[in-house]
């Protein structure tokens, strides 16, 4: 199994080598934030940001110690990614068994830690659009672990380390901190519940957890409010937390549609579909364990399949759904399966409890919460593409568990259980299907390098790797090193290629940072330091329901650009088509 495990993880690098970062949606910003604090600028006074403080000193540290480069985050990453894998094993392993850990480490390999699965790279643990999930996945993971010592010891020093890495989780995403902090939780009432006697010492775990997270959480104020006032560290330490519940961000419709929202009906129908067929397909692959003979007559199976066949084209036509979206919400059942574990798993919580099984029990049920609340933000619309590939990985990781503790039941009733996982592999696959392919094309779209002083980064598609690239050597040749440089409306991984930095702490102005930060508040920042050079980009931001940059959303930064600035001739950009990719470079005239 170790050897499938090495032999998947070298093929997954090989296939996707350099493919993980979008050049400029979102990783720009994971770079470009820790670039400048390297280079003395404060967290949330020189550079807005919008998240906790944790991910951008982790990144500072990186660059710290290898050099400020793109190859150092991902060298850290890739060594992110390897840890989340082993602690992944480790409780696995703990809760269930060994060939139960490896087996979920080989799926979040194939499936999660290279993913590649829309046209924006940057859903995978290699290049993240943002680390604060991945560094909050390998947190909670790590979090989940120090709780089962606690709970199995019940030593206050185990609680302060679990309450540490929970105030650490605290300070990256809100998604992981509330599914992890719920978890939490679980484990400690399920343990009062199980043992009403523990309850005083349950408590005293429960205190030196709540010790652990504020001595951690008041830190980081502490290290902030050094350049900061106390109100702006605070306000930055809560990070997304000031954001969860702004309506005017929530209702855009990219969230809505990620979430489901946008049609709820229609995702309902969806995931009954889905159901339908994975129930089907579990029946399926429970009866070929047991049957006897290979020649016994499969009536029923063959009437089932025909009868879901169509089914899926009735859903299909009806709500005019396409075939690629149905297929992609596969996994949109997650939170039924989810929840039908935990409701195994609570049965068995009556059964008697071996020396140290309540700890053990604790924390599955701990972990399954973990996995439910994670897809929290995706509650209709599950997926392992975009955001699922955190969001959705805890849930899918859980089924396949539950999966292994099915294969252990058949053997207990003298079935087959080669046959079971046999089939259990086959519709694994099939469910699968549309992800590989789509995969296998966007890897093989991206057929062109993005180059830096003569050095490849990323592989990007054709078009968008020569613009980049002659973008990049226009502002080399015609940029003084002191120069400033805003890229509009975002793609701030040019501004570190370049290493040209923005004179104003608002680097990316996509419809939600511009509701977050306020376009007066924005523009009043770009008026009192006006950039020497605009680059601007033709970002489409339809997804988001408010039209194009300058016209469906921030109109007065768009007025006062074209009020101020003159363009720079660059030929490939000004060729390009308005409704598809292209760069304009625009320079400062100079006026009051």
């Amino acid at each position: 199994m170790l050897a499938v495990i090495v032999s998947i993880e070298a093929v997954m690098v090989v296939w996707t080598w350099r493919t993980w970062a979008d050049p400029i949606v979102d990783f720009g910003r994971e770079v470009y934030v820790p670039w400048r604090l390297f280079e003395g600028d404060h967290l949330y006074r020189d550079v807005a940001y919008f998240n906790g403080p944790l991910s951008p000193y982790i990144n500072l540290g990186v660059f710290r110690l290898l050099g400020p480069s793109v190859n150092s985050i991902l060298m850290a990453n890739y060594v992110c990614h390897i840890l989340i894998a082993t602690a992944i094993c480790v409780l696995v392993n703990l809760l269930t068994s060994l060939r139960c850990g490896l087996l979920c480490v080989t799926v979040y390999q194939a499936l999660f830690g290279f993913a590649q699965y829309e046209s924006v790279a940057n859903f995978n643990y290699l290049a993240p659009y943002s680390h604060e999930l991945t560094h909050g996945m390998l947190l909670s993971l790590l979090c989940l672990l120090s709780m089962y010592r606690t709970l199995a010891s019940r030593r206050g020093s185990w609680g302060l380390a679990t309450g540490a890495l929970l105030g650490l989780v605290f300070l990256t995403k809100p998604e992981p901190f509330l599914a992890l902090a719920a978890a939490c939780g679980t484990g400690l009432a399920t343990t009062t519940i199980c043992r009403p006697s523990q309850l005083k010492r349950v408590v005293q775990l429960c205190l030196a957890m709540l010790v652990g997270a504020t001595i951690v959480i008041a830190t980081a104020a502490i290290l902030l409010r050094s350049n900061l006032s106390w109100h702006d560290a605070w306000q930055g330490m809560l990070g997304g937390w000031t954001h969860v519940f702004d309506k005017r961000i929530t209702d855009l419709k990219f969230y809505r549609r990620g979430a489901g929202w946008d049609a709820p009906t229609a995702r309902l129908m969806t995931i009954a579909f889905w159901l339908a067929i994975q129930l089907l397909a579990l029946r399926f692959a429970w009866r070929e364990s047991f049957r006897q003979k290979a020649s016994e007559k499969k009536t029923v199976d063959l009437c089932l399949l025909i009868l879901t066949v169509v089914l899926f084209y009735v859903v299909t036509v009806t709500f005019r759904t396409s075939i690629p979206l149905m297929a992609i919400l596969v996994y949109s059942t997650l939170p039924v399966w989810v929840l039908c574990v935990i409701g195994g798993t609570l049965r068995q919580m009556r059964k008697p409890f071996p020396r140290g099984g309540l700890a053990r029990r604790s924390i599955i049920l701990a972990c399954m919460v973990f996995a439910l609340l994670m897809l929290a933000k995706i509650p209709l619309c599950g997926r392992i593409s975009g955001y699922g590939f955190a969001l959705a990985m805890p849930a899918t990781l859980t089924v396949v568990s539950a999966a292994w503790w099915v294969a252990q039941q058949v053997a207990i009733r003298n079935g087959s259980v080669q046959r079971f996982c046999a089939w259990c592999i086959f519709f694994f696959l099939s469910f699968n299907v549309f992800y590989f392919v789509q995969m296998a094309r966007l890897i093989s779209a991206r057929d062109a390098m993005v180059m830096v002083n003569n050095t490849p980064l990323f592989r990007a598609c054709h078009e968008r790797a020569v613009i980049i690239n002659s973008t990049l050597a226009e502002i080399q040749a015609r940029l003084k090193e002191e120069d400033t440089l805003a890229v509009w409306p975002e793609g701030a991984l040019l501004n570190f290629l370049a290493q040209r930095r923005n004179s104003t702490p608002y680097i990316v102005l996509m419809p939600p940072e511009v509701l977050m930060y306020s376009e007066d508040v924005i523009l009043d920042s770009y008026q009192r330091q006006p950039p020497d050079y605009v680059l601007l980009i033709n970002r489409d931001t339809s997804e988001y329901g408010v039209g194009q940059f300058g016209h469906g959303y921030a109109q007065n930064l768009w007025a006062w650009l074209w009020q101020e600035y003159r363009p720079v001739t660059m030929p490939d950009q000004e060729r390009s088509e308005s409704d598809k990719f292209g760069m304009l470079l625009l320079k400062w005239d100079g006026s009051p």
